[in-house]
């Protein structure tokens, strides 16, 4: 057994409740996992690391819910303190009896959705072309109310980004929530026009922002806090942080094969491996040896960026997988990383301090990390990924453990 943290994402279905306009998942179907499947890969995971972290994924994880309730239950039998639980979802189809789980058994809860009813039902919709947020907005309410932790997922789009500062107000000053992630729509093509829009949104955000700061000093942004450390250290990202697909991480779909991650699982000659079979080592060295180093390395538009120190260079699944707009997606990282820079230039101005929030991981004015990944709600970046109490980054993408931006 190695003594270390794990995240898995389970696929408990492909099956979805939603059909949203912008979703990448395009391969829906009926295929679920079977509880021999889920037992097999708990037992697969849990022989191998001390600790392993199960996020909840799809498909929409909530179709399987008396299969969540039952692979619970079998940790909580077999492998008490050991594990940690986390669920990815649209949201539709959280009950009372869904959120009495969550309070049980301490889930943490990423909750996809866009904003106030005019945003969030222009393209998150049910099969029948349904807006979702009056299903929503009662949900919400009681996921508050219930103290349940939760994280806003927004995707932010051409057609809805001139709403991003009033969605973000919505969040905030409706709900009182502060753990709000916005995530660009890159898969689409942004004229001039539009991100000229989203940067006058982000500049609203802050100056937002900032006056909540002054207001109050129980307020936290998470999101950008965990995003100034490369600038509060002026050392830019740690050299010895990369991405933990494969090793640090994994995706499991339905019926037990294994991938560096959520969204390698398209491609099933990236497999790398199989619960029964276990890892495939000539696989995996694959991803760790080529993958890793080649589609996180610098390009040519990097040389001359102010931001060259504390980016990724994108997610490294998109970068292989997909002939992506490599001028676009540079553009959108840019602007997050000044963003993220002019929130942190304001904070230091209005002499403003995070919140104890991160004092875990700050010691004597440095970021400390632990080499092996902060093992965080679904984590698994090696030497910091930007997840919960820490300050490395990560990609972001729906799904993706290491909860961060590209």
């Amino acid at each position: 057994m190695i003594n270390r943290k794990y995240s898995v994402i389970y696929y408990l279905t492909w099956n979805c409740n939603l059909r949203c306009k912008y979703c990448y998942e395009t391969n829906k179907n009926n295929q679920i996992m079977s509880w021999d499947v889920a037992r097999d890969g708990i037992d697969f995971f849990m022989d191998k690391y001390e600790h392993v972290h199960f996020q909840f994924f799809g498909g929409e994880p909530l179709l399987q819910f008396k299969l969540m309730q039952k692979i619970t239950e079998y940790l909580k039998t077999n492998y008490k303190d050991r594990f940690g639980l986390s669920l990815y979802t649209n949201g539709t189809l959280i009950s009372n009896e869904v959120i009495s789980f969550f309070l049980e058994n301490k889930l943490f809860v990423t909750l996809s959705i866009d904003g106030a009813q005019e945003t969030q039902d222009k393209n998150r919709k049910f099969l029948n072309n349904r807006g979702t947020f009056h299903i929503l907005e009662p949900i919400v309410n009681k996921l508050v109310a219930c103290d349940i932790p939760l994280r806003i997922r927004m995707t932010v789009t051409p057609n809805n980004c001139d709403k991003l500062y009033e969605n973000i107000r919505y969040f905030v000053d409706t709900y009182g929530l502060m753990d709000i992630q916005e995530e660009i729509d890159r898969f689409t093509f942004w004229d001039d026009k539009q991100i000229d829009i989203l940067i006058s949104q982000y500049n609203k955000i802050i100056d937002y922002l900032i006056d909540k700061y002054k207001s109050s000093n129980l307020f936290h942004w998470v999101n950008y806090e965990k995003r100034i450390f490369p600038f509060i250290n002026q050392t830019g990202i740690q050299k010895g942080a990369r991405c933990g697909s494969s090793e640090g991480m994994c995706s499991m779909d339905v019926d037990g094969t294994l991938y560096p991650c959520q969204k390698f699982i398209v491609n099933q000659s990236l497999s790398i491996g199989n619960i029964y079979a276990g890892f495939n080592e000539v696989q995996r060295d694959i991803v760790r040896n080529y993958i890793l180093p080649n589609y996180l390395k610098e390009t040519r538009l990097c040389k001359d960026c102010d931001f060259v120190n504390y980016c990724f260079a994108g997610c490294i699944a998109e970068n292989y997988l997909q002939d992506t707009n490599q001028l676009q997606d540079c553009s959108f990282r840019r602007l997050h990383k000044g963003m993220h820079k002019k929130f942190y230039d304001e904070l230091k101005l209005n002499n403003i301090k995070p919140r104890e929030y991160n004092t875990k991981i700050i010691k004597n004015g440095n970021l400390v990390l632990d080499a092996n990944g902060c093992g965080s709600e679904g984590c698994g970046m090696e030497g910091g990924c930007g997840g919960e109490g820490c300050g490395g980054e990560g990609c972001g993408s729906e799904g993706c453990g290491m909860e961060g931006s590209y």
